[in-house]
């Protein structure tokens, strides 16, 4: 007979409750809010964001050598000043 009521009164917890409408609710509501998680986060790796900064270790005893090879392909080349500068 204690079986019994253990059945009956989870029955009526769920089914007479409205616990099952409060699952939707809740699950309706959980999904939205992954949703728009998911939204912005999509939005985030879309954006771009430029950092032009340079930082230094000055507090390291050690020495780089910085190379920059630089061309200007579109400057015309001023042969009367500069003759050993210019390829021809």
């Amino acid at each position: 007979m204690r079986a019994r009521s253990v059945w009956t009164s989870l029955y009526f917890f769920f089914v007479e409750g409205g616990v099952a409408q409060k699952v939707c609710t809740v699950t309706v509501v959980s999904s939205l809010i992954i949703l728009l998680l998911v939204v912005s986060e999509f939005n985030y790796y879309l954006s771009v964001d430029t950092d032009s900064s340079l930082q230094v270790d000055v507090t390291r005893d050690e020495h780089m050598n910085i190379n920059f090879n630089i061309s200007f392909p579109r400057i015309a080349c001023m042969s009367t000043w500069h003759v050993g500068f210019c390829r021809h």
